[in-house]
């Protein structure tokens, strides 16, 4: 759904500016009209190059609050509409407030909820869309949205313990990289004229060694540009469910590690 920037005046003549998603203008003038804008100018948000890069994402945190506070108005007796109205306006996060607005527009057209979770440009998950379905259908919505909590707590417990698992050996693997750095650009260079000096044939490692570092200004940069390319590549596969399905099954047949 695509987003636009706007500036729209309040009842009392405040003048606000944001950002919204909406099918389109017409969309997007009915749903500040909801809330009591006045739309006086609108126009297509155009991507900054860090979101082109690394797209705004939704938290787990972030989610977890939505879905705790979403099953509260739920349970106390408000309608979708009326829940995700009062969620929009108190989310601190910009992209949830957002894909909530969003969420809303598209229920008020008469849209399930799942698919109007679906059509948030990825804010809303696959488990996310399959709780929403389930509750809808069988009217049991407050109860889906308990299990679905449960589940996101317990996911956010397991990425807590697995970034503390993994912060160490993170911080050797940079020192390592860093190390190898210095001695590749500063301190075996050295060497490398010492060695020129000696009229001697000096062992095949010794002169492979040296020919690292002679290329080394060179290699270095190429090889952290590949592995930031590299990155970026695999998280852009990740984020696309047939991709991942690939990758998944792949990892699966690894000898032993697969297991």
């Amino acid at each position: 759904m695509p987003s636009f920037e706007y500036i729209a005046r309040r009842a009392t003549g405040e003048v606000v500016a944001g950002t919204a998603q909406a099918a389109d203008a017409a969309a997007l003038k009915n749903s500040l009209a909801d809330r009591g804008l006045l739309l006086i100018r609108a126009r297509a948000a155009s991507p900054s190059l860090l979101r082109m890069i690394r797209p705004a994402r939704v938290g787990t945190a972030d989610l977890l609050t939505f879905i705790r506070e979403f099953r509260h108005l739920v349970e106390a007796g408000l309608t979708v509409s009326q829940s995700l109205g009062i969620l929009q306006d108190g989310t601190a996060n910009r992209v949830m407030a957002a894909a909530i607005e969003g969420m809303r527009s598209e229920v008020e057209r008469g849209a399930p909820l799942d698919k109007a979770a679906a059509a948030q440009d990825g804010v809303f998950d696959e488990t996310v869309q399959a709780a929403l379905r389930a509750g809808q259908r069988t009217s049991q919505l407050d109860v889906a949205l308990r299990r679905l909590e449960s589940y996101l707590a317990m996911r956010r417990e397991l990425a807590r313990k697995t970034r503390k698992a993994l912060a160490y050996p993170a911080f050797l693997m940079v020192l390592l990289a860093v190390v190898l750095a210095v001695l590749m650009l500063f301190v075996l260079p050295r060497f490398s004229e010492l060695y020129a000096e000696f009229d001697s044939d000096l062992p095949a490692a010794t002169r492979v060694l040296m020919s690292l570092v002679r290329g080394a200004p060179v290699w270095v940069p190429a090889a952290a540009a590949a592995l930031a390319l590299g990155v970026f590549t695999s998280r852009r596969l990740w984020s696309r469910p047939s991709s991942r399905a690939v990758i998944d099954a792949a990892l699966l047949r690894i000898p032993v590690l697969g297991r």
